[in-house]
């Protein structure tokens, strides 16, 4: 917890920092910076942008980001201390740059990612990393629709996934029922066994808006959603890197 003496110090480091990363978008944020933010908040709020600032260049000039994605994702954003959703945030505002800063399509995603828990977001993780480089040959990067994908999910073992998202037990179940309410996954299901696969297992089907909103926490925007199957796209990592599956496979839901 930083002392509150700092919150002078945060203050003028986080509107340096978002003056970079931001433009003149960050200067509507002062005031309440000074007088609102407690020093807790005021760090986290600085520290979303420190992650814009490592994964970009500086913003070019003439370019902002619309004011209602910073406030959604750093007003929202300066009460999560979490790094996975960190740097979901700072993705949304990394994707959020345009001309003046008329693009305001970022507010959506930032809404969703704003109220999701550390434990979705650590799954949501886990699930849409483990698209990548699964169109392969003359399906990569984009011959293959992600709609004709439908019914294909993650699939892993419960202990793998509990282990890489620090998520267990009920909260697993908690957490994918969330994010299926928020169409983020489609089916999914925990703790099946079948014949010939004795562990329990878990799966998620990969929705559209939810690899849109993977995508663009990781810096992507504008391309096709079936990209995030694509092993072309270069990510800049997360600080630090959250653990993956490193089991995990692509198929249809398991039966018993």
């Amino acid at each position: 917890m930083v002392d509150p003496v700092s919150t002078v110090a945060l203050t003028g480091a986080a509107l340096a920092t978002g003056r970079k990363v931001l433009g003149p978008t960050i200067d509507q944020f002062a005031k309440d910076l000074a007088a609102v933010y407690s020093a807790w908040r005021a760090e986290n709020f600085a520290r979303i942008l420190q992650r814009v600032s490592r994964r970009s260049e500086p913003m070019p000039d003439g370019e902002a980001v619309h004011p209602r994605v910073a406030h959604e994702v750093l007003d929202a954003g300066s009460w999560i201390n979490d790094d996975v959703q960190q740097e979901y945030l700072a993705g949304l505002l990394l994707t959020s740059r345009s001309p003046g800063g008329a693009d305001d399509s970022g507010t959506y995603y930032a809404g969703i990612a704003s109220r999701m828990t550390a434990a979705q977001t650590r799954l949501h993780f886990l699930i849409y990393a483990s698209l990548e480089g699964t169109a392969t040959g003359d399906q990569n990067p984009i011959s293959i629709a992600f709609n004709e994908a439908k019914e294909l999910c993650v699939i892993t073992e419960t202990s793998e996934l509990e282990k890489a998202s620090g998520v267990t037990g009920q909260a697993v179940v908690e957490a994918l029922d969330a994010l299926w309410r928020a169409g983020l996954i489609g089916q999914w299901g925990t703790g099946r066994v079948t014949p010939d696969r004795p562990e329990p297992m878990s799966w998620a089907e990969p929705t559209s808006i939810g690899a849109r909103l993977y995508l663009r926490a990781r810096g992507i925007k504008d391309v096709f959603v079936d990209m995030v199957r694509s092993s072309e796209l270069k990510y800049e990592p997360f600080d630090p890197e959250p653990e993956r599956l490193t089991s995990a496979t692509l198929g249809l839901p398991p039966v018993n």
